[in-house]
């Protein structure tokens, strides 16, 4: 797998586990647009608008909370055509029982539109959202934008915005757990506030304005993850605490080009990782919302990786040991994570898989 899914894996389960959130200083400085000194703005790179969780109780009288997101990359000329995705999820929220079901949906028709002023419209098509539903939101500005400036060129803008118009989805979810559907077809649905619209432009000065991140936050912690780019098992130990994160991505037969995407989350009772000279044994045993087990397996890992860190405001060493040639092996139950709709999730015998072990010193 790649690093950059290996490190999102890696966040998402340190994340579950109410990993402390560290805020590393960029530099960029934030002022109200109406403030702003005058500068010629650079041309949109991109928009995009991502609303609050609004919480919804479903047709099936599911307590669920709803959020949509688009985006729409602004064409570079007239003859490459701009590009956009919108997308819907579905979660029952953060414990470590929660599952989430994205819908995302291509979009080549300028489904997100808005002004300079923030006002605009989100609008799906029937040949864009069908069988799922409709979307017409109106899109307001609420108070001042923020500009995100660089050596005083604007990067992005951040506006708060109001979202309501029409807004139905239904999850055609199945089963005695099925979720139904949310928001309605004919009376106008609200997003509770915050919803968010980002403007972004294009970078006029990206050597000049990178973010200086300094020591990064570390932990010493126990991952591993194995699977496929369609489906995904992992975990991360730190400290008394074991979380499983599994992800599916399902290509849908209507609208052209929808995926789905479903997550669950679930905690593992057990996770004890053996060594013997370079080789390495990582045995999972499920716990809450999980079932089963499953055994990792490497002959050799790489040379471990050193990186200077920062724990409780001291500066620390960070040593990664990583068996990325491991190989999956499930128990006589299967590792499993459950989820209410669409099915368990659970990898197959003989998956790649990886383990990644930090210590601190």
């Amino acid at each position: 797998m790649s690093e950059r899914r290996t490190i999102g894996l890696q966040a998402r389960a340190l994340g579950l586990m109410g990993a402390s959130g560290v805020l590393a200083a960029t530099g960029f400085g934030l002022v109200p647009a109406a403030l702003a000194a005058p500068h010629d703005v650079p041309a949109v790179q991109s928009v995009a608008l991502q609303s609050s969780q609004t919480a919804v109780t479903s047709s099936t009288s599911h307590h669920l909370r709803v959020q949509v997101t688009a985006n729409q990359t602004q064409a570079s000329s007239s003859r490459v055509p701009s590009s956009g995705q919108v997308t819907v999820t579905l979660g029952t929220g953060t414990s470590d029982k929660s599952e989430f079901h994205q819908w995302q949906f291509q979009d080549a028709d300028g489904a997100l539109t808005v002004d300079s002023t923030g006002n605009g419209n989100l609008t799906m098509s029937n040949a864009q959202l069908s069988p799922f539903g409709k979307i017409n939101l109106t899109i307001a500005p609420i108070g001042d934008p923020v500009v995100h400036s660089c050596e005083g060129t604007p990067q992005s803008q951040t506006q708060d915005v109001s979202l309501e118009g029409t807004f139905f989805f239904d999850s055609r979810s199945t089963g005695k757990n099925a979720w139904g559907s949310v928001g309605k077809k004919s009376k106008s649905f609200t997003f509770a506030a915050t919803n968010t619209l980002t403007t972004t432009y294009v970078d006029t000065n990206p050597a000049g304005c990178l973010p200086d991140l300094g020591f990064q936050p570390c932990a010493a912690s126990l991952f591993w993850q194995s699977g496929t780019e369609a489906v995904t098992l992992s975990g991360v130990k730190s400290g008394r605490h074991g979380s499983i994160f599994a992800s599916r991505t399902t290509d849908l037969t209507a609208p052209a080009d929808a995926t789905r995407i479903d997550e669950a989350f679930g905690t593992s009772r057990k996770l004890v990782l053996k060594t013997s000279g370079t080789a390495a044994s990582l045995s999972v045993t499920a716990d809450h919302n999980s079932t089963g087990s499953a055994t990792l397996s490497a002959k050799k890992h790489a040379k471990p990786y050193s990186a200077q860190c920062r724990k409780g405001g001291k500066s620390k060493v960070e040593t990664s040991t990583t068996w990325s040639d491991a190989k999956y092996k499930n128990g006589s139950r299967p590792l499993a994570v459950k989820a209410e709709i669409f099915g368990a999730i659970k990898v197959a015998d003989s998956s790649t898989a990886e383990i990644v072990k930090t210590k601190l010193t």
